[in-house]
């Protein structure tokens, strides 16, 4: 460790003092300036840290660049930092402004990069903008789980795609809640009762049926392998009957037995590897 220690302060040294010759700059310093850069780029993220003067390399990038730029450089860069000028307060009406921005940046020369006096501006920009994306997303969630909810205390809930396990998720996903748990679940039992058959299957040729029941009631914090007595995960455990649906049946499958890392019930030829090959093979 020491050794290292004593490696890395030398790699650092060596470039701190190949920083430290460039001196006042001109324009016969550009290989220098250049050979600096590699050298500096070159080092480990430790090295990196010892590095005390890696300021001056930048400034005098900088520098360089404007020495060595032509009319047609310095008009490119001028484009661009009026840009990002331009964008202005940042809202989420700015957003195809500042991607604009962006990508007019990275078309230039990396001479002309660095004549963009402003980039700091255009990274804030974008900092500013996934915020309010953000927080954005947050608020469609939760007005999304609002919605739910008033949907599902003025139906009730029930099983199936429309009005049952879809909104249950999603109500847990928003944060909101279900409001009456029991008298779903009451609902599941009662579809379990009547539905299953004596290989666990809650109809006979769509096997989502399972696996949108497993997602609910895992959201939910139920066992989904004493459902009324029945294991739903052992009606997933048939390739045949799980592809009946095509690649649907096996991408929900998947993600049913995943949903709480499910351990898949012995006795079937339905494993994580053969569910993921019948996707792919269906691509």
């Amino acid at each position: 460790a020491l050794k290292q220690l004593k490696d890395d302060k030398a790699a650092a040294d060596a470039v701190i003092a190949l920083i430290d010759s460039i001196g006042e700059v001109t324009a016969e310093d550009d290989q220098l300036i250049k050979d600096a850069r590699a050298a500096y780029d070159a080092l480990t993220d430790a090295q990196i840290k010892l590095v005390t003067n890696y300021e001056k390399l930048t400034a005098a990038e900088k520098e360089i660049a404007f020495l060595l730029a032509t009319d047609e450089d310095k008009a490119a860069a001028e484009a661009v930092e009026k840009m990002i000028e331009d964008i202005g307060t940042v809202t989420l009406d700015k957003a195809d402004e500042i991607t604009a921005a962006r990508k007019a940046y990275i078309a230039l020369t990396d001479l002309q990069k660095k004549l963009v006096e402003n980039l700091t501006t255009l990274e804030n920009a974008e900092k500013v903008l996934e915020t309010l994306k953000a927080a954005s997303a947050e608020d469609a969630y939760k007005s999304t789980g609002d919605y739910l909810k008033k949907l599902a205390e003025q139906y009730g809930l029930v099983v199936g795609s429309t009005g049952g396990e879809w909104i249950v998720i999603g109500l847990e996903r928003a944060g909101v809640g279900i409001p009456d748990v029991e008298a779903y679940y009451k609902e599941v039992v009662k579809f379990v009762r009547a539905e299953i058959n004596d290989k666990e299957q809650l109809h006979r040729s769509k096997s989502t049926e399972n696996s949108r029941v497993i997602l609910a009631l895992t959201a939910l914090g139920y066992d989904v392998t004493d459902v009324d007595g029945h294991n739903l995960l052992v009606g997933l455990t048939d390739m045949n009957y799980v592809t009946k649906q095509g690649p649907n049946g096996a991408i929900w499958a998947l993600i049913a037995f995943d949903s709480h890392d499910y351990e898949i019930p012995a006795g079937g030829d339905v494993t994580r590897e053969a569910l993921i090959q019948a996707i792919l093979a269906d691509q």
